[in-house]
């Protein structure tokens, strides 16, 4: 088909083109914002899901966290007073200078419980006096000469303000 009067079709189409356009540029304008809105509260809803999901994660893994702690605060208070009293006899009786009784004792104690991966004893200026490191199927002692002073480490500093009874 062959059209005879290009100048009509064109004529039209401009008329259409100024009657539709005013019409398209809001149309449009108010398309893309109810598309704006639309993906940006999806993102606001996602992003306070992951924030909710993520509390009740850091609320159980807490839980979790305390009722361990409080399993270990036993076993924490009976090591203390095994030190206190094994360090006390050893200052009194030269003949355990070395800590054997404390060292044993640590020994026993690591091997019957098996929460601890590693467990230390500093005196006041940072040195190890005994440190047990616990393996997969048991404990190892460390030896004197491999004992290190940690009176640099971050926990070190936090020690000297602990009184009788605390822990760290």
């Amino acid at each position: 088909m062959k059209l005879e009067n290009t100048d009509d079709i064109s004529i039209t189409s401009s008329l259409i083109g100024a009657e539709v356009l005013p019409y398209l540029v809001p149309l449009l304008i108010i398309l893309t914002a109810l598309f704006g809105i639309h993906h940006f509260s999806g993102v606001d809803s996602k992003v306070a899901a992951t924030q909710q999901h993520e509390s009740e994660v850091i609320r159980l893994s807490s839980g979790v966290i305390d009722s361990r702690t409080e399993n270990l605060l036993p076993d924490v208070s009976y090591l203390a007073r095994v030190t206190e009293r094994l360090l006390s006899d050893a200052a009194a009786d030269t003949a355990d200078s070395d800590h054997t009784l404390l060292r044993r004792a640590f020994l026993e104690f690591s091997n019957g419980h098996q929460s601890f991966s590693q467990i230390r004893i500093l005196d006041v200026s940072g040195e190890e006096i005994l440190r047990a490191n616990r393996q997969p199927d048991t404990t190892l002692l460390v030896p004197n000469e491999e004992l290190q002073n940690k009176s640099s480490r971050y926990y070190f500093g936090s020690l000297q303000n602990l009184t009788g009874g605390e822990f760290y």
